[in-house]
């Protein structure tokens, strides 16, 4: 036995072990098995293969609850060429987390239903062809991850995995369908189905064939257009966290309006043009990202996301930005990075709960004015045309941290802080990259910096603008 051990200050003690032929006898310290017929099955597993290897880190906190990740496996079928996933690993008391990714898994044993006390569970990039049946019997069971796999549905019987709360299943290139079983866990917050493009290239990828022959259509098995199961009937308000992201998507899924209760979604990575109608109806979002799409013009109207807190939106085509003034009312954090915005409008500045916006990679060429002033400090990152542009930013007397970059230089002259009021709140100014010749001398009107950067400038003569 090669073991680690490492004490962490939460009191959790950390082993590493390795299984061979040779030396797999202090397993019987780790699992609980009276049986000793069965003690001699699983150690047989172990002897009768001469090339057996297994090793594994197992974490133990100071209330025995284990957490196990295998780090290698040779225990191969001579029929299938895939790994079988060792029987003692099943009988392991208070085990609550399991990992074990890219060990060439197909299948997993019946007497992995043992596992009554495991919460997490990783089997991700393995070879699994078919959902693992036995796991329909951990009942208790909160986060599975089974990315990566060759999967090609998610079966009806997933409703018996009553106390799932978060189901991972991205890169399943093989994912055709998902019954609607899925949709109906009451536990079930998070759900990633990214990478994903086979699924979503069938239109009624939700099989509703479980239910009664009214609910059918008879010609694909999927639920037909007066179903009460269709995309205007039965709701779904646990799921709070859903991930589509990399699937080729230029149409929202229309069934998926039937999380009503959708707090955080993820679009990014696909075809959308605009930002999608159905979306408007979640109005208890709370983060949306639709980065890496095709987005030319962002256009939301009053009280419209009214709960948002964090909106990306970056890597799109966007040239222009419409707000109306009821709308994203909470929304701290805006990233429109990466676009085509050419003017920062007031409708963006005017946001009332707004504190970071970021835009860097679009060459600004004009900042509207806008006078105001509210409590709550702003971070602003801003690529400007060239240094005449900024001028105008300091009519919005909120900004806390400044970073700017001009992508040209301007001849000409003028006082970009002459809009600056007499009690500024700017503590942070990044100018670097903006080929000043100068540090202005009104700097001194920014009287709260305390931090100026201006780095990578064509500066040739230092004054002293700050004053002793």
């Amino acid at each position: 036995m090669n073991f680690l051990l490492i004490i962490f200050q939460r009191l959790v003690m950390c082993i590493t072990y390795k299984i061979t032929p040779g030396d797999y006898v202090f397993i019987r310290d780790l699992i609980v098995c009276s049986d000793e017929a069965y003690l001699n099955e699983l150690y047989n597993e172990i002897t009768r293969n001469s090339d057996f290897l297994c090793s594994f880190t197992l974490y133990e906190s100071i209330k025995n609850n284990k957490k196990i990740k295998l780090l290698e496996l040779n225990n191969k079928n001579i029929e299938t060429g895939y790994n079988i996933f060792p029987k003692v690993f099943c009988e392991i008391a208070d085990l609550r987390h399991l990992t074990i990714i890219g060990l060439n898994l197909c299948k997993l044993p019946n007497r992995f239903e043992n596992l009554k006390d495991l919460k997490i569970l990783n089997l991700s990039n393995n070879k699994f062809q078919e959902f693992p049946k036995v796991l329909f019997s951990l009942t208790t069971l909160k986060t599975l991850s089974i990315n990566i796999n060759k999967i090609t549905m998610i079966p009806s019987k997933i409703i018996e995995m009553t106390g799932l709360e978060t189901l991972n299943i991205n890169h399943s290139y093989n994912l055709k369908n998902i019954y609607v079983d899925l949709c109906k866990l009451e536990n079930l917050k998070e759900l990633d189905l990214s990478f994903n493009i086979l699924l979503f290239a069938n239109e009624n990828f939700i099989d509703c064939s479980m239910y009664s022959d009214s609910h059918l259509n008879t010609n694909s098995g999927y639920c037909d257009e007066n179903s009460s199961m269709d995309k205007h009937g039965e709701t779904f308000s646990c799921l709070k966290n859903l991930l589509i992201h990399n699937n080729s998507l230029s149409l929202f899924p229309s069934y998926f309006q039937n999380f009503v209760n959708l707090e955080e979604l993820d679009i990014s990575e696909n075809d959308f043009e605009k930002i999608p109608d159905e979306i408007y109806s979640f109005s208890k979002l709370k983060k949306l990202e639709i980065n890496h799409n095709r987005i030319k013009i962002i256009n939301i109207g009053n009280n419209i996301f009214n709960n948002m807190l964090k909106l990306c939106i970056r890597n799109n085509e966007i040239l222009q930005c419409s707000i109306s003034d009821n709308a994203l009312q909470s929304l701290v954090s805006l990233d429109l990075s990466v676009n085509r915005i050419y003017k920062l409008d007031n409708n963006i500045l005017k946001l009332k709960q707004l504190k970071y916006l970021i835009i860097f990679n679009n060459v600004l060429t004009e900042i509207e004015k806008y006078h105001h002033t509210r409590s709550g400090p702003s971070y602003l990152n801003l690529e400007l045309k060239n240094i005449s542009v900024l001028a105008n930013i300091f009519y919005y007397n909120n900004i806390e941290k400044l970073i700017i970059r001009c992508s040209e230089r301007f001849d000409g002259s003028i006082d970009i802080f002459e809009n600056a009021s007499a009690n500024s709140k700017i503590k942070y100014l990044n100018l670097s990259n903006c080929y000043l010749a100068n540090i202005p001398n009104t700097i001194f009107k920014l009287t709260n910096l305390t931090v100026f950067i201006a780095n990578n400038n064509r500066i040739v003569e230092l004054k002293n603008v700050f004053g002793t």
